[in-house]
């Protein structure tokens, strides 16, 4: 391989380098953006005003979980979350335990 070979292959690597660093955010502004979702959950076997505050009480313990509302007459419930400090499936997972069936929606 000649001199100047060698040269452009240090180079391309050193640009390459640079060029994937640029592309990673700053984690100082990854953490400014707000990462709450909103998921709204069909509970099917959710009847009674009991069924929804007991929900929405055990759902709120969950670290991250930050305002649960319920629609009783459609059967909704709607959580609101951040998706650093909880996961769906968790949220998921929490409402199955308690006995209760649900449907994911959009």
């Amino acid at each position: 391989m000649s001199w100047y070979q060698e040269k452009l292959n240090k180079l391309s690597m050193e640009n390459a380098y640079q060029f994937q660093e640029s592309l990673i955010p700053d984690k100082k502004l990854f953490n400014t953006y707000s990462r709450n979702i909103t998921i709204t959950l069909i509970i099917t076997n959710m009847y009674t005003e009991t069924d929804s505050q007991k929900l929405s009480s055990k759902l709120l313990t969950l670290e991250g979980v930050n305002k649960v509302q319920t629609i009783l007459n459609n059967k909704r419930l709607i959580i609101s979350y951040d998706i650093r400090k909880t996961k769906l499936e968790t949220v998921t997972y929490t409402i199955a335990k308690l006995g209760y069936h649900y449907l994911q929606r959009g």
